[in-house]
């Protein structure tokens, strides 16, 4: 005679599993896989998302653009994705860093001291500086692990007018030098 099987709840599922062996499992999945593992449940996000950080956040690109800035730093503000980023790629391609709509509301931040400062498109130059400024701090700041920024054009590499910062362990936190055409 067959035996009708039912599930219990008190069976093992890999939401019950111990974190070390949840990650273990993770090193194992494709990307693909690890994308959907961490839509499944809460739970299981948390116990794989050091195996997550660790094998998406290593390098981030990122663009002038005003989305991609906030990407960078909702990134980097989640301390367990923040410590695996080690290289920064900010791309000089600026496809407008500041939305035409808000425009006028820039040139209010913008502070106006000199004649040559009047000029509304220095102005916005001028936020736009200060806004990547204040970027590359908090990525030095919260990322532990950062070794290396990379800004320019990527078709450069290497080439003059790219400035890099390349830190070693323990991370000095020296300024960022520049090229310049000669």
């Amino acid at each position: 005679m067959l035996q009708r099987l039912t599930l219990e709840p008190t069976l093992l599922s890999l939401q019950d599993l111990p974190v070390e062996i949840t990650q273990n499992v993770c090193e194992y999945l494709g990307d693909a896989s690890l994308l959907s593992l961490q839509l499944v449940c809460l739970g299981l996000r948390a116990k794989s998302y050091y195996i997550f950080g660790q094998r998406f956040f290593p390098t981030i690109k990122s663009s002038l653009h005003s989305y991609s800035f906030q990407a960078l730093t909702q990134i980097i503000e989640r301390k367990g994705l923040a410590t695996h980023v080690q290289n920064v790629t900010f791309g000089l391609e600026d496809p407008g860093l500041i939305c035409p709509d808000h425009r006028d509301q820039v040139l209010q931040l913008a502070p106006v001291h000199t004649s040559a400062a009047a000029d509304d498109e220095f102005r916005i130059f001028y936020v736009k500086n200060l806004v990547f400024k204040c970027l590359l701090k908090k990525v030095l700041k919260k990322c532990p692990k950062i070794r290396m920024f990379f800004i320019g054009l990527e078709s450069q590499h290497g080439a003059v007018g790219v400035i890099t910062a390349l830190f070693r362990s323990p991370v000095p936190r020296t300024c960022v030098s520049q090229m310049r055409r000669a």
